[in-house]
C-alpha cells in the first residue's frame, strides 16, 4: 500500500492517540523549515488518480462527534484523512497538533491553501468570501449565521479580480511568508481548486467522482446541525 502524501496541519487540535498520553512532549509550535521538512520527507511523489475530491462527499460525518467528545480529551494528537471535514473534528476535539494524511498530493496542497486563507481571514465571513471569490454585501454582519452568510454570497456576483488577488495572496503567504518551496504544478493545483470554488460558489460540488456528494452549503449547515447556526 502506498504511503500517502501528507499535509501536516498545525493548529490547536486529536482523535485517538490521547489514550497513549504520558509526559507532554509535543512542541508549543513548529518552525516553518521543520514543518516543510516533515511534509517533504514524509510524502511520496504525487500520482494520477481516476477522480479527485476537493470537498467531502459525506453529509453525516459530524454525527459521531457526541460519542467522540465523551471518549477523547483535548490536547492530544489528531490523525485525519481527506478534505475539509477534518476541520470539524479538529475544532470539536481540540488536539494540540494535527496531521492530515491523504494518498493525493492535491489534497495536501488544498490544506496548505486553507492554511494560508485562515491566516489571511480575520472572520469566517471573510474566509468564505475569499473561498468563493465573491464580496460580502456591504453592511453584512461578520457574525451572520452560516445559512444567511451562504445565501448572501450566493446572491453576490463572482469577482475575477478578487479571485486573482486571493490566488496571489495565498501563494505569497505560503512561499514568501513561510518559505515553502511549492512546485509549478503545486501552484497550478491551487489555481484549479480555488477556481472550482469560484465557479461553483456556495453550492459547489468539487468532486470528479461518478457519485456527486452534497454541495458545500449543505455540508456547512450540517456541521452545526441546524441552518441558523
Amino acid at each position: 500500500m502506498r504511503v500517502r502524501s501528507i499535509g501536516v496541519f498545525i493548529t490547536t487540535t486529536l482523535l485517538f492517540v490521547s489514550i497513549l498520553r504520558g509526559a507532554d512532549t509535543l512542541p508549543a509550535s513548529i518552525t516553518d523549515p521543520s514543518y516543510w521538512k516533515m511534509i517533504s520527507d514524509f510524502s511520496e511523489p504525487g500520482g494520477t488518480f481516476a477522480f479527485e475530491m476537493f470537498m467531502s462527499n459525506e453529509v453525516t460525518f459530524q454525527e459521531i462527534l457526541p460519542d467522540l467528545l465523551k471518549r477523547v480529551s483535548p490536547g492530544g494528537v489528531y490523525l485525519g484523512v481527506a478534505p475539509e471535514q477534518n476541520f470539524t473534528y479538529i475544532a470539536a476535539l481540540k488536539p494540540k497538533i494535527a496531521f492530515i494524511i491523504d494518498i493525493r498530493r492535491e489534497n495536501m496542497i488544498e490544506h496548505l491553501m486553507y492554511k494560508a486563507m485562515f491566516e489571511l481571514s480575520p472572520s469566517r465571513s471573510d474566509f468564505v468570501s475569499r473561498l468563493f471569490g465573491r464580496p460580502m454585501p456591504a453592511g453584512s454582519d461578520t457574525l451572520l449565521s452560516i445559512d444567511r452568510m451562504f445565501s448572501s454570497l450566493a446572491s453576490s456576483r463572482a469577482d475575477s479580480r478578487l479571485l486573482t488577488q486571493n490566488l496571489t495572496e495565498i501563494k505569497n503567504v505560503l512561499q514568501k511568508t513561510h518559505g515553502f518551496t511549492l512546485t509549478a504544478a503545486d501552484g497550478r493545483t491551487i489555481d484549479t481548486i480555488l477556481n472550482g470554488f469560484y465557479r461553483g460558489g456556495p453550492d459547489a460540488h468539487l468532486t470528479t467522482w461518478t457519485v456527486t456528494g452534497p454541495d458545500l452549503r449543505t455540508l456547512a449547515n450540517a456541521l452545526r446541525g441546524r441552518p441558523d447556526a
